[in-house]
């Protein structure tokens, strides 16, 4: 960041980028549409299945459910981050049913 502030102020002059930047902006989908609200106490949840966003379309729903969801809205994160989501062990809904599982 401070590089980049010093190449626009003229004071040094990097090379051009390798790779152009990702696009920041998360389209909505029905995917991220609001489901039933659970109106059950947590613990009727059990067990939870905690695992790791790995695949370009469960990445894309995340980004989506945090657009949406989120009340800062979704933001592109500096280096390397682990996004990680939790279901039910309902039967899967027609969201997770969409994004391949490995």
């Amino acid at each position: 960041m401070a590089m980049l502030r010093m190449h626009n102020d003229g004071l040094i002059t990097l090379p051009p980028p390798r790779n152009r930047r990702p696009d920041a902006r998360v389209r909505l989908s029905a995917l991220s549409d609001p489901q039933p609200r659970l109106e059950q106490p947590a613990a009727a949840l059990k067990p939870l299945t905690w695992s790791r966003v790995q695949h370009k379309a469960q990445s894309r729903l995340w980004n989506e459910l945090i657009e949406r969801y989120h009340y800062l809205g979704h933001t592109l994160l500096p280096g390397r981050s682990c996004a990680i989501w939790s279901t039910p062990p309902s039967s899967p809904s027609p969201r997770s049913a969409s994004v391949p599982q490995r």
